[in-house]
Parts: structure tokens; sequence; C-alpha cells
């Protein structure tokens, strides 16, 4: 057995019997063993001794970075913790973690001086009902600090809506207890005048990820925030998806081929659900300056003539993710699997849902797929295929997920 899986094994055992870790010093032990005990506790969701940990952590950075377990009711005891214990904590770092919009709201009501309670996360009882022997100390603070000389840093990822836009934004200007730096930011639809305060308070070198999906931000809202967007080049993924913008929106269309002209490390574009037309989309993607893994273009309105051009474009060409839905390609198949070959020894996930293809699609299809070796998922709903065709393609690729489903259903 190596030391890694005995490390592992040893620190799910200690896990599952939480009395080991209360009122242990933490202090002796080897961070790698502490690390591990950490994850385990977070990944077999043992809230009491995962409290135990935060609160006599022993380091001054705690770092979860991209730890999927570590979701919403986690990091709102997080933010309790931190702001009810006394701690030597100089860095927390959870990006890259789902914590959601409750998670997000409490790091920001740690930012800014507000109680963080059980009851931010619906049934999160666990909290404060069990109190370890530290909090039962007669010489535990009641009050949480108002101010930390250094403050705090929190990198994480967050979620804003209506409810916790003016708490987030007010968390990225005050930074008296804990500096919040915003690495991916996901805003469910607000105003246009917020969503431009919110990318105002970005910090250029953190914010990495942009996710501004069914903002309805139209023509006027992406001239708004333009001039911010410029700004944001660490962006590798930005989603503009669902935004109300067409063909006529020539300024809009412009103004984020511009953007996209800025982001020399972007690597995710999604621009799903915008009707922008033959030519527009090769508008933007032309200025591309750095290859993408992930493109989403369902519903833009590309055309053949559209896949001409980028088939010659090397940023297209090394794409892990491709969705290409709504398009109405069956016409033009023949370009169309030249350009998904262009990825051939990179692609993931493919979809090419409702582009109308019929029984005859099926043969240059199943072609072009044998060509795809890393080829794991392929979506071909909301076409015209017969159930013999699906068979076909289940039949020939048995290890291939195939996700069809009906405009029925």
């Amino acid at each position: 057995m190596s030391a890694s899986s005995l490390v592992k094994l040893s620190a799910f055992a200690v896990i599952q019997e939480r009395g080991i870790v209360e009122g242990y010093d933490l202090s002796t032990l080897p961070r790698t063993i502490l690390q591990e005990l950490l994850l385990t506790s977070i990944s077999q969701s043992r809230m009491l001794c995962l409290r135990s940990l935060i609160t006599n952590w022993p380091l001054k950075q705690l770092v979860l970075q991209n730890v999927s377990a570590f979701d919403e009711p986690k990091a709102v005891l997080l933010a309790y913790c931190l702001q009810r214990t006394k701690h030597d904590l100089q860095l927390v770092d959870i990006r890259g973690c789902n914590i959601g919009h409750q998670g997000t709201t409490a790091f920001c009501k740690l930012a800014g001086d507000i109680p963080v309670s059980d009851n931010d996360v619906t049934g999160m009882k666990v909290l404060d009902m069990r109190p370890t022997t530290e909090f039962l100390m007669e010489n535990f603070p009641t009050e949480y600090p108002c101010q930390r000389i250094p403050p705090l840093v929190v990198m994480l990822d967050c979620v804003v809506d209506e409810d916790n836009c003016g708490l987030v934004i007010q968390a990225c200007i005050n930074h008296s207890v804990t500096d919040v730096k915003i690495s991916h930011l996901t805003v469910h639809p607000i105003e246009r005048r917020k969503v431009h305060c919110l990318l105002s308070s970005l910090e250029s070198v953190i914010a990495t990820g942009l996710n501004l999906t069914m903002n309805n931000l139209q023509e006027e809202g992406i001239e708004l925030i333009s001039p911010v967007m410029l700004t944001l080049t660490n962006l590798t993924d930005l989603n503009l998806s669902y935004n109300g913008l067409t063909h006529r929106n020539t300024s809009a269309i412009q103004h984020i081929a511009n953007i996209c002209g800025k982001l020399t490390k972007l690597k995710k574009l999604n621009l799903t659900g915008n009707y922008i037309g033959s030519g527009a989309v090769c508008t933007i993607l032309r200025r591309l300056q750095s290859p993408l893994t992930h493109l989403a273009l369902g519903g833009c309105g590309a055309r053949e003539g559209d896949l001409h051009e980028m088939c010659a474009m090397d940023t297209l060409g090394h794409l892990q993710s491709l969705k290409l839905d709504g398009s109405g390609f069956v016409n033009c198949i023949e370009i169309l699997c030249t350009f998904v070959l262009k990825s051939a020894a990179t692609l993931e996930y493919l979809s090419i849902e409702d582009n109308m293809f019929i029984s005859s699609s099926v043969a240059p299809l199943c072609q072009m797929i044998r060509e795809l070796c890393l080829l794991k998922t392929l979506s071909l709903s909301y076409n015209h295929l017969l159930p013999d065709d699906i068979r076909a393609f289940k039949q020939e690729f048995p290890a291939l997920e195939i996700l069809n489903r009906d405009w029925l259903y």
C-alpha cells in the first residue's frame, strides 16, 4: 500500500471516530495529514468533525480549491466558524467549489460584519446546536471581530441574484474584516446597472470566469458593460448565453468581438440562444486570441459559410466540448463533419441537437464519430432520426453515451 493510500485510510478511520479529533492538538500533525483529515470530513459530510477541524486549524492557510464536495452547507459552516472563533488564518481558498447562493451570502455577511446564522441554509442546525469543548469555555468570545489587520483573504466563486447582489458588491468594496476576491462570478437575472456595478467591483487579476446567462442584457446592456469587460483580461470562461441579442444588434456584436480580442487567456465561450446570424458568429470568433477548449453556439444562426470559415481558424482546433445545436446543418453535413474533425484528437463532448438530421445523415455522422477517439458523450436530441437510426448509433458505439430526447417528452 502506498504512503498516500495509507494516509487516506487513516484519515477515514479518524473521521469516523470524531472524538479523536475533538480536543486534539492539530499543530502536532504534518500538513499532509491535516489536509487529508479536512478533505475526508468534507467528502463524508461529517459536519461536527469539520467544525472541530476549522475551529482548531493551526495553519495560516486553508486551501480547498476545486473540492467538489464542499457545498453550500459546508461553506456556511466555514463562514460561521471564521466569524465566531479566534484564528490566525490569513488565506481561505475555496475557488472551484460549488458554494452556491447561500455560501456566497454567508461569506459576504462575514465581510460586512453581519452575523452568519444557522438559518442561512434550510435545515442547517448543526452550526451551534451541539457545542464543541471550545464553545463551552467561559472565555469564549460571544462577539465576532469587527476588524482584522491585515484582513482575512477569501478567494471564492460567487453566485449572485437580486437578493444578495448589494451584499456582494459591498463585500468586494469593504476589506476591513474579510478581503473577498471573486474568481468565478455567476449572475442570475438582475438589472443591467447592477450587473455593471458587480463587474466594476471585480479584481481583474483574480477574475477568471463570468456567467451572465439569461440576464436579458440585449444591445444596451452589452454596451454598458463592455468598458469594464475589456479590463477583465484574465477571464478564461465567458458565458453570454440567452441575452436577447439578434442579428440587428451590430454594435453589441462588435463589442463582444472586441472583448474576445482582449481576452488572451479565454478557453470557454458560450453564445447559445443569441440569434446573431450568419457572418456575425465569425465576426466574434475570428477575434479570438487563444485556442478554445469549450465552444457553444446553439441557436446563434451559424450557417454553412460560417462553418467553412471556422474550419480555417487555428483557435478552434483543440476543442474538448462543442455545442452546435439548432442550426439546421442537415444540408451541409459534410462541412460540419470537417469542422468537428478539426478537434478529433481532443473532443470529448459533442452536441448537435435540433439540426433536422434524418436517416440519410446516419452514415456520414457515424464515419465522423469513428475518428473522434476521445468522444464520451454525443447528444442527438430533437432531430428527425428514427428509433432504428438511434439503435444503429448505439450498436456501433456501445461505449459512447448517446443522448436522444424527443420533442414529445
